[in-house]
């Protein structure tokens, strides 16, 4: 998702990414307003998007205070076409911390609505005009009018126990009181999952009287809501089995260090032994590169190399890891990274390999299974 945000502006040490979609959807949204009532319609569709999403930035605000409060880092706020989306560096496991997080955002909205009703008055016009399907905002009074509207339901819905919505994160919370956090977490996904079905057969058979458009956007809505929460749960089992593992507990030794003024030739001779998963080019104490069976294979039967140094060959571009560095915060991309071997540092030194190849073997030793891991995506 990284490489398809843009990034906006800072706010409160908190960084502000769009979404390339949310582009997409500000222009749908001009367009539609151009088809039915002109330039005037572009014009307060513009402001009106605009308008929903600074409520979704307040909103993830809360959220993000509340959890600075806590001393829990704050990595950005992403606005997505569906909502937003505060991204933390950990999630809290005390019930209380995780019900404060979770409150602050509805909070917010329930601060602004009635700011805006105030402002801009009972939205009974507001209401005549979507029941008659014509364009219902033409000025700044029902602009202010929708976005009381926007901000009360914003609230109110995401306090409803479903995840990823606030209210399933407090129902989890409260049911730690009494479970387990996964077993607690098992509950809340399996309450999120059967009330997300029901949202999907109200906005279905409910909502088109009002609309095609009116029903099909809560619908899809639910339908994703449905998936994501047996996505918590995984993520959350994920986390539970890799608890207290290292890095450096899962390390393989299967290694050979050289510097890199030696030979191809002698370099790739060292994969003779099977015992030799990865060759550490390294200058000193520093690394300089390494070189992997495979791209030895190719080095031996290009001869013309073999008196190259091998630090002309090797491969440079190189990630390390550490071996204080908790597993489960890195299981997922070491999982889907194209590199397959890191090298492991401790104390400024190189103490062994991460092959991802045979990690899940080093897990299943550990008695933890594999298949639930790879489940947990």
């Amino acid at each position: 998702m990284r490489s398809w945000s843009i990034n906006l502006f800072s706010v409160f040490g908190i960084r502000l990414e769009a979404h390339a979609t949310f582009f997409l959807l500000l222009g749908l949204f001009a367009w539609a307003g151009w088809e039915t009532a002109g330039a005037a319609g572009l014009y307060w569709s513009v402001l009106f998007v605009l308008g929903v999403f600074t409520s979704l930035v307040l909103h993830e605000l809360g959220h993000s205070l509340a959890a600075q409060r806590y001393g829990i880092e704050v990595i950005r706020i992403l606005l997505l076409p569906i909502g937003g989306m505060a991204q933390f560096q950990t999630l809290p496991r005390e019930a209380h911390k995780e019900i404060v997080i979770s409150l602050a955002g509805p909070a917010v909205n329930f601060v602004l609505a009635p700011v805006l009703l105030l402002l801009g008055g009972i939205p009974i016009e507001l209401f005549a005009a979507f029941r008659e399907t014509e364009f219902p905002i033409t000025d700044a009074r029902t602009l202010i009018q929708a976005l009381f509207l926007v901000n009360l339901v914003m609230g109110v819905f995401n306090l409803l126990p479903i995840f990823p919505m606030d209210g399933g994160r407090m129902l989890r919370a409260l049911l730690t009181y009494r479970f387990s956090y996964l077993r607690a977490t098992g509950v809340a996904s399996g309450v999120s999952k059967v009330l997300a079905a029901v949202g999907v057969l109200i906005a279905l058979f409910g909502l088109p009287a009002f609309g095609l458009g009116v029903a099909i956007i809560p619908a899809v809505l639910f339908a994703f809501i449905f998936f994501v929460g047996n996505m918590e749960y995984r993520m959350v089992e994920r986390k539970e089995l890799l608890t207290d593992l290292n890095i450096g507990d899962l390390i393989d030794r299967r290694f050979q260090v050289v510097h890199p003024d030696r030979t191809v030739g002698e370099a790739v001779a060292v994969f003779r032994n099977p015992d030799t998963r990865a060759l550490l080019v390294m200058d000193g104490g520093a690394l300089f590169g390494m070189l992997l069976g495979d791209h030895a294979e190719i080095l031996r039967e290009e001869s013309f190399l073999h008196k190259d140094p091998i630090g002309r060959h090797c491969e440079r571009n190189i990630s390390i890891l550490q071996a204080q560095w908790p597993l489960d915060l890195f299981y997922e991309m070491l999982a889907r990274n194209s590199k397959k071997v890191f090298p492991v540092y401790a104390g400024g030194d190189v103490i062994g390999i991460l092959d991802t190849e045979h990690l899940n073997e080093k897990l299943e030793e550990r008695g933890i299974p594999a298949k639930r891991l790879r489940a947990s995506f």
